[in-house]
C-alpha cells in the first residue's frame, strides 16, 4: 500500500524521502556468543532489511594473535578474510541465494589459539541481489565477547612471572628452561620438531601482546630476557618439503601429477582443487601441513609463496635482503633475499616485508607479475577488469599485475561480479593458481 501511494508522489519529493529514510535508517546489530574460554567467538549479524547477497564487515579485537575465520554454509558461500594487526575483515559472497534467512546472517566463526575479545564492529558493507551497496560505519554489539586474561600469578615481593606454553602446538613440542622467572633472567626455549617436520615459526609474547625479540641459537634453542610480564609461547612446525625444484618436464607433464595418489584425508576427488593439489603435491612445490592433511581452506602467508617460487627457479643463491623482519637461519631467508634482489617483491615500505602475513589475492598476483616478467614470459595482455564491481578496491600497485592475471585465467573472479583482491588467498586457490601459471605461462 505504501508503495502505491509512492507513485503519486513528486519526484523530487520522492528522492529526498529516500534519502532520508537511508541516512536515519538504523544500522544491523552483530551478536557475540563466545565459546571455549573466548578462543572462538560465533557471529550473528541480526536487523538485516533487506535480501542480501555480499558482506564485508572489520572487527576490531585486543590482541593481534593470529586469527581464523570460518562460515560452514555450504558451497554457494564464499568466504575468506584478512587481518592487519588486531583487525580482521570478513568477506562473504553468495552466488544465488541471499546470505540472510529473514532478518539473520550467520556469519560463522572467528577462531585463535588465544582467548581474545571483540571490541567493536565497523566499515560494515551490504550488497543486495543487484550489487546496490549500503554502509554502515559502525555496528552495535550484542552480547560483547568475553575473554580471560593471564595476569600475574604471583604475589611475592620478590615477583616471579610465568612462561606459558600454547598446547595447540601439533607436530612437534618445545620445552622452556623454567616455568616461572623473575625479570632480567635468561629463558632458553628448545624447539624438537617431529620426524618430516622443521619449524615454521615461533613467537613469544607478553601480557600485552608484544612480540619479544629472541635470539636464536645452535641446535634449535632460542634465548630472551623475562620482562615483567608472563609470556606466553607459541610455535608452528611445518612438513619437510623436498628442496629440489620441479624441472621443466615435470611442471608440463599432466601424466607426471594425474596418476598420483594423494596421502591427504581432506582432498576428495569431487573437491574443484583436487587436480591441483595433486599438481602441486606431485611437482614439489607444495607439502601437507600433515602427513594425511593438506588443509585447503587454511591461508597461505608471503614467505611461502616466495619460497614456492625459489624452488621452482632452481634454489639460487643470494645476498641477504635488507628487510628487518627477515631474520637468518629461516626456512624463507634465501627466497625472500633472492625475490628482493630480483625485484619481484619489495616488502611495505618500512623495511619490512612481512614473511608471516597471510597473502592477499592481490599480493599473489603481483608477484607473480613481477616473476614473470623476471623470467622473461609475456606479460602483456591485460583485461580492464571493469565487470567486478569491486575493482575500485584493487591497490594501485596490483592493478597491471591483476589485469593480465584475470586476462590469462590466473586469477578469476570468486563471483562474476567480485574478485574480492584483498581476501586472503588459501591453499586450496594457491594451489590452483600455482598449476594454471606453470601450465599456462611457464615456458
Amino acid at each position: 500500500m505504501k508503495k502505491n501511494i509512492f507513485l503519486f508522489l513528486p519526484f523530487t519529493f520522492l528522492f529526498v524521502l529516500l534519502l532520508m529514510v537511508t541516512a536515519f535508517a538504523s544500522s544491523p546489530s552483530i551478536a557475540i556468543s563466545s565459546k571455549s574460554n573466548g578462543k572462538n567467538q560465533q557471529l550473528t549479524l541480526n536487523d538485516v532489511s533487506d535480501d542480501c547477497y555480499g558482506l564485508e564487515m572489520t572487527l576490531t579485537t585486543d590482541t593481534k594473535n593470529d586469527k581464523q575465520y570460518e562460515n560452514d554454509n555450504g558451497n554457494d558461500i564464499y568466504t575468506t578474510y584478512t587481518q592487519n594487526g588486531s583487525d580482521i575483515t570478513l568477506y562473504i559472497v553468495s552466488k544465488n541465494t541471499p546470505l540472510n534467512e529473514q532478518k539473520n546472517i550467520v556469519i560463522g566463526n572467528v577462531t585463535s589459539d588465544d582467548s581474545f575479545t571483540i571490541e567493536s564492529a565497523s566499515s560494515l558493507k551490504l550488497l543486495d541481489k543487484d550489487f546496490n551497496k549500503t554502509q554502515y560505519d559502525t555496528v552495535r554489539i550484542s552480547g560483547k565477547s568475553q575473554s580471560s586474561s593471564s595476569g600475574s600469578h604471583s604475589s611475592s615481593s620478590s615477583k616471579k612471572y610465568d612462561v606459558d606454553i600454547s598446547n595447540a602446538i601439533k607436530n612437534g613440542s618445545i620445552t622452556v628452561s623454567s616455568n616461572s622467572s623473575r625479570k632480567g633472567e635468561i629463558i632458553t626455549i628448545t624447539v624438537k620438531p617431529q620426524n618430516g617436520y622443521e619449524l615454521y615459526s615461533i613467537t613469544a609474547l607478553d601480557e600485552q601482546d608484544k612480540e619479544l625479540k629472541l635470539t636464536e641459537k645452535q641446535n634449535n634453542q632460542y634465548t630472551f630476557v623475562m620482562p615483567s610480564s608472563d609470556i606466553f609461547i607459541k610455535a608452528e612446525f611445518t612438513q619437510t618439503v623436498s628442496q629440489t625444484p620441479p624441472t621443466n618436464n615435470s611442471t608440463n607433464n599432466n601424466t607426471s601429477f594425474e596418476n598420483i595418489v594423494l596421502p591427504f584425508t581432506d582432498v576428495n576427488a569431487y573437491d574443484w582443487y583436487y587436480n591441483s593439489v595433486k599438481y602441486v603435491y606431485a611437482n614439489n612445490m607444495m607439502a601437507g601441513t600433515d602427513t594425511t592433511m593438506f588443509s585447503p581452506n587454511v591461508t597461505t602467508t608471503r614467505a611461502m609463496i616466495v619460497t614456492i617460487l625459489h624452488r621452482l627457479d632452481g634454489n639460487p643463491n643470494a645476498t641477504a635482503s635488507n628487510f628487518i623482519d627477515v631474520e637468518q637461519n629461516q626456512y624463507y631467508t634465501n627466497a625472500v633475499a633472492w625475490a628482493s634482489a630480483n625485484g619481484i617483491v619489495s616488502g611495505y615500505g618500512n623495511g619490512n616485508f612481512g614473511p608471516n602475513d597471510t597473502i592477499t589475492r592481490e599480493q599473489m598476483a603481483a608477484i607473480l607479475y613481477r616473476y614473470a616478467q623476471y623470467k622473461g614470459y609475456d606479460t602483456t595482455q591485460k583485461n580492464n577488469l571493469s565487470n567486478y564491481i569491486d575493482a575500485k578496491d584493487i591497490n594501485a600497485y596490483a592493478v597491471e599485475a591483476l589485469q593480465w592475471a584475470n586476462q590469462v585465467g590466473m586469477i578469476t573472479g570468486v563471483t562474476d561480479t567480485t574478485l574480492v583482491p584483498n581476501g586472503s588467498a588459501t591453499r586450496a586457490q594457491v594451489s590452483s593458481i600455482l598449476m594454471r601459471f606453470c601450465q599456462n605461462i611457464v615456458k
